[in-house]
């Protein structure tokens, strides 16, 4: 077998083996995968190509009313009177929400451009162990 002949199966080999490398590194997304990576202390320091999206109760102006009056606990009020406190676009997980005062307000999830909520829990109940 002469030189060039070795070089461009080796260099098709390399080409094979690189690509299958990169595909099998594809992670596909799970409640369990979610879950995992939230209890999986090993995990913590390995770096994850992801883009995270938060919406925070803190007072914008600088001032000390942290969402305690209310003023800054939603991004906007909808015409029926709710509070819409995050948004986005795209495919995501939501895999926190936290307030130091769940009420009995109700959570509606919209997905997909939906004009009728996917689910609808009572804020209370996402901390009392009746939904998860």
């Amino acid at each position: 077998m002469n030189l060039a002949k070795l070089r461009k199966i080796l260099t098709l080999t390399f080409i094979v083996l690189s690509s299958v490398h990169v595909f099998a590194q594809r992670k596909i997304i799970s409640i369990q995968s979610e879950l995992g990576a939230m209890i999986n202390l090993s995990d913590l320091p390995k770096y994850t190509d992801a883009v995270v999206k938060q919406f925070s109760s803190y007072d914008t102006t600088g001032n000390n009313d942290d969402g305690f009056s209310g003023k800054y606990s939603f991004i906007r009020k909808n015409a029926d009177g709710s509070s819409v406190i995050f948004e986005d676009k795209g495919a995501g997980v939501i895999n926190r929400i936290w307030t130091p005062t769940p009420t009995n307000d109700t959570l509606d999830f919209y997905f997909d451009g939906s004009k009728k909520p996917s689910y609808s829990i009572r804020f209370a109940d996402l901390f009392s162990g009746k939904v998860s």
